[in-house]
């Protein structure tokens, strides 16, 4: 009787170690069969950190079921030295260590379940605060980390209920780990605020 086994393995690559709440927080998990046969039924158990939000996931074989947690993958057979690619993007809902884990198994007896599971670890930190600095008389240079993706430039005349937010429409300008908007400021002076 011949015994079938693939040596199906799971690994993630994480965008950032360190991300800032309520920015996007991308796993790329690859799943491999190393062979020495095709890979039958080869299925993905993937438990997000249960303080993060689903934004979107895909994978290049296969389907994915999203409406629950763990995700779980069903991507068929992965051929010998074949890999499938599933991303999940994810945004981080409060501040601390958050765990990923990943696990994945075949059809086949697999001759190395070591590389089975595998967990990732991120820290999420709080957001910074905005920084406003006078450039002129009638102009501020604000500033915010490169890493606050979701989140857009607003502002308005007057803290009053009355008053509303308006999106700032100059477009931000990278420079180093900070993302930089020079406004015209003048009388009365405007508030700024960072929205998700």
């Amino acid at each position: 009787m011949l015994d079938y086994s693939s040596d199906t393995a799971v690994s993630v690559a994480t965008s950032l170690n360190l991300v800032f709440i309520g920015s996007n927080l991308v796993y790329t998990l690859t799943i491999t069969n190393s062979g020495p046969f095709a890979a039958p039924n080869v299925v993905l158990t993937n438990t997000l950190p249960s303080s993060v939000s689903l934004k979107s996931a895909t994978t290049s074989q296969g389907t994915l079921a999203t409406n629950s947690n763990p995700i779980l993958g069903n991507f068929n057979t992965v051929a010998t030295n074949g890999s499938v690619t599933v991303t999940l993007v994810v945004v981080p809902q409060s501040i601390g260590q958050i765990t990923n884990i990943a696990s994945v198994n075949s059809g086949y007896t697999d001759p190395v379940p070591g590389n089975n599971t595998v967990s990732t670890t991120t820290t999420v930190l709080p957001l910074p605060i905005l920084s406003i600095q006078l450039q002129s008389a009638n102009s501020v240079q604000l500033s915010w980390p490169v890493q606050l993706t979701n989140f857009g430039l607003q502002s308005k005349l007057s803290l009053l209920p009355s008053y509303l937010w308006t999106d700032v429409l100059t477009a931000p300008v990278i420079s180093g780990n900070e993302r930089l908007v020079v406004e015209t400021n003048l009388a009365p002076a405007k508030f700024y605020r960072l929205k998700d």
